[in-house]
């Protein structure tokens, strides 16, 4: 029985890590730089994903333009832009749903002093999402858009979208 035990954990134990190791990342997030992070078992990312496609999400978008240098972040974009496309991608806004996406896009700040790299100077900006559920943090993820006129900002969005959904 001792054995047995022992056995039936080692298995556990490695399938557990088989299956988080066999997860694939998408091809999307190969393109560019992109880090993600969940903070909760798959169980809860599986339920966040169903009620944002039954019941859409609650948006908190915001942009943050650069500090040193000349910003054009809102020649291109805007918040309202930005939700808009959020809804078209994700899901619509719905004051009902326990889903809350705190989307923030960065624009780069090429002319700050902090940045020591040339590699720091290669994207125009990032999107940071946050989702949470019942105001708890499950998924979190941070990409870079290229695009100097943001045309690849849906492009992203779409990424975050795969990236999410993975878990499903």
């Amino acid at each position: 029985m001792k054995y047995f035990l022992i056995i039936f954990i080692t298995v556990f134990l490695c399938f557990s890590l088989y299956k988080t190791l066999s997860k694939t990342k998408p091809q999307c997030q190969k393109e560019v730089t992109c880090f993600d992070k969940t903070f909760i078992e798959e169980k809860k990312i599986s339920s966040l994903i169903k009620e944002l496609e039954t019941n859409g999400g609650k948006y908190n978008c915001k942009i943050i333009p650069s500090k040193y240098m000349k910003s054009e972040v809102f020649t291109y974009t805007s918040v309202e832009e930005l939700t808009d496309l959020n809804q078209k991608i994700l899901g619509e806004s719905s004051k009902n749903s326990k889903v809350q996406i705190d989307c923030k896009l960065y624009e780069n700040d090429k002319e700050d002093p902090k940045k020591k790299s040339d590699s720091c100077k290669l994207f125009t900006g990032y999107l940071l999402y946050e989702f949470k559920m019942d105001n708890q943090p499950i998924y979190k993820i941070q990409i870079d858009y290229l695009n100097s006129k943001g045309k690849d900002i849906s492009q992203r969005v779409d990424c975050i979208k795969d990236s999410l959904y993975q878990y499903k």
